[in-house]
């Protein structure tokens, strides 16, 4: 009878180890993983409003745009409003 008490007490520590290293383990994997930035800048598009990180825009002078096209055809529309009011 005492021989299964010991038995089971050693069982018992033994999963009881088992448990911390697996349990450590995982924990250990989390931390190690990259962390991402939880929070990035967001700019608007100068032609359409949409918003998009700041590494994703194309920036002209102080302005942002989501595409090359969006800014070409920003850039037509406002010196097309420039030259008509220097005539």
């Amino acid at each position: 009878m005492l021989f299964r008490l010991i038995l089971f007490v050693v069982i018992c520590g033994l999963a009881y180890a088992l448990y911390k290293k697996i349990q450590k383990q995982s924990s250990e994997k989390l931390d190690s993983s990259p962390k991402e930035p939880t929070t990035t800048e967001m700019k608007r598009c100068a032609k359409c409003g949409v918003h998009l990180p700041i590494n994703e825009c194309i920036q002209y002078q102080t302005l942002h745009f989501c595409c090359e096209d969006h800014k070409k055809a920003y850039l037509e529309d406002h010196s097309a409003g420039d030259d008509s009011s220097n005539s």
